[in-house]
């Protein structure tokens, strides 16, 4: 579903459906209902230019997880293998999880089980754990409140496409730690 659902009703936006190719109806008798702020994350999302899809997967337990497809900017020669040498995807699912309580905390931002851990700006974590990328310095929270979510997709884009390239650490800030785990 490229698009977010429209209506702000009381409670929240009824109009996000379930799974894969879904349309809004309001005759859906299961609808996800979204609090207001993560209604509008959403929608600031798929009108971002590298967005190619926001789905809704599920919700429980005071979480709404969504899968967000980024387009990377890739040469040509890697986009016709459809990967970076370095294991970036032309087009990476994201999970972004977000509680109910949003834009009072971050959304949790999840990269598929098998990106290559070896690139550096990625929360330190068991082998078995969610990859993690590490968007900025500070509190991703503080990127929301200043610039809405829409300012945590534009990095999370740019952290994918300098990804792609091995580009991640910046000489321009100095020494930058090495992860050892």
């Amino acid at each position: 579903m490229r698009g977010a659902g429209g209506g702000h009703g009381r409670g929240g936006d009824r109009r996000w459906k379930r799974g894969p190719g879904a349309r809004e109806s309001e005759t859906d008798p299961n609808p996800i209902v979204l609090p207001r702020a993560i209604s509008r994350a959403l929608r600031q999302a798929s009108a971002h230019p590298s967005v190619q899809s926001v789905q809704l997967s599920k919700q429980e337990d005071g979480w709404t997880y969504t899968e967000i497809t980024i387009h990377t900017e890739l040469p040509a020669a890697w986009r016709a293998v459809g990967k970076s040498p370095f294991g970036v995807l032309a087009d990476e699912v994201v999970t972004v999880a977000f509680r109910d309580d949003f834009p009072l905390s971050s959304p949790w931002i999840v990269l598929r089980h098998d990106f290559p851990r070896f690139h550096p700006h990625i929360q330190p974590g068991k082998k078995t754990a969610p990859v993690r990328p590490c968007l900025v310095l500070g509190s991703p929270r503080e990127v929301v409140q200043a610039r809405g979510f829409v300012g945590l997709v534009d990095q999370l884009v740019e952290w994918l496409d300098r990804a792609a390239s091995l580009d991640l650490n910046d000489p321009k800030h100095g020494w930058e730690p090495v992860r050892r785990d």
